[in-house]
């Protein structure tokens, strides 16, 4: 990171020179780790967690949404969408993880807070059918947890892992299908548990 902005730099000799860093958004600072995937169509796909640069934000962007962007010209330019906002500020989405499905769509999973109902932090996911140009309305499952992460069982379902905090933090298992739509009604593992 460079002056508070989240740097793109590209090499075409292996590593050795880097063009000047650049940004797909300006205004804003990352706060959690970056990524960069290519989606089906060749598009490059660049999503981060987000926050606003104070005296630079555009209209467009608030200290609530999630915001990607996507180049169809090896990162050359970058075109910022919108996948998940509130346009009451009041619901703020955290540390969405990108994945790319073979299907060609693109499954985020984070999490989403309340400013009206403090500490009671839900997990959110949104899907992009067309290579991250729009998004489905974020949809909060229905087990509370926190920071979460997806893996592919091959063959199989999805497992989503994620932490729940409040009065029996831990780390967590729940199988979903294939496309991120449904979850079952309990977890399949707990991987640690603060309270044996």
């Amino acid at each position: 990171q460079i002056d508070g902005y989240m740097p793109r730099s590209i090499s075409t000799d292996n590593g050795k020179i880097w063009t000047q860093s650049k940004s797909p958004f300006p205004a804003l600072t990352s706060g959690q780790r970056p990524c960069i995937l290519r989606l089906a169509s060749g598009r490059l796909f660049f999503c981060g967690d987000f926050q606003n640069k104070q005296s630079q934000k555009p209209p467009t962007i608030t200290e609530t949404g999630c915001y990607v962007a996507l180049s169809d010209d090896e990162g050359e330019t970058w075109v910022p969408r919108i996948a998940a906002e509130d346009p009451a500020h009041r619901l703020c989405y955290w540390d969405h993880h990108f994945h790319r499905w073979s299907g060609g769509n693109v499954l985020a999973v984070g999490w989403m807070d309340d400013k009206g109902r403090p500490g009671a932090s839900r997990i959110s996911s949104f899907i992009s059918r067309d290579q991250g140009e729009s998004w489905t309305v974020p949809r909060t499952l229905e087990f509370q947890g926190g920071y979460s992460d997806l893996m592919q069982i091959p063959g199989g379902p999805l497992a989503l892992i994620y932490v729940v905090r409040g009065e029996k933090p831990g780390i967590r298992v729940r199988l979903g299908d294939p496309g991120g739509e449904a979850w079952d009604s309990s977890d399949a593992l707990v991987l640690y548990s603060h309270n044996p």
